[in-house]
């Protein structure tokens, strides 16, 4: 997800000149420059820059634990419905209607406060999860 995404309420509201401080976002007016991520030079060219970098998705540690118990030669799935249920799965899974199933219907449910960058929009292979960098959390 891009900033522009993620972001796009605070956007709205703060209008097109904003600045940003420790990942909030602000009216220019309501920041100093010095306490500013744009303070480097040109706040237009370094907004835009900003507007379309990509999130820096990170596991904590632990869910690396978690992910390091599986066997490398399967692979396994993660992927969350549209209800918010964290699932894992032993095949890659389909998404009908914002439900994901495999083709046997089998899952196991997960805790859902576990990989809260998981979204609906995109099944994770387990492989794929195993190579984010751990965050200090």
């Amino acid at each position: 997800m891009i900033n522009l995404e993620k972001y796009k309420n605070e956007l709205v509201k703060s209008g097109r000149y904003f600045g940003v401080n420790s990942n909030n976002i602000e009216k220019c007016d309501n920041i100093s420059c010095s306490s500013c991520i744009f303070s480097e030079g040109g706040c237009d060219n370094e907004r835009l820059k900003w507007l379309f970098e990509r999130e820096k998705i990170t596991i904590t540690q632990k869910e690396k634990v978690f992910l390091d118990a599986f066997v490398e030669r399967t692979e396994y799935w993660i992927a969350r419905d549209k209800n918010g249920t964290l699932c894992l799965f032993n095949e890659e899974p389909l998404c009908d209607d914002g439900v994901w199933e495999d083709q046997f219907g089998q899952f196991v449910p997960l805790n859902i406060n576990m990989f809260t960058f998981i979204k609906n929009d995109k099944a994770w292979p387990v492989s794929e999860l195993k190579n984010l960098e751990v965050s200090d959390e």
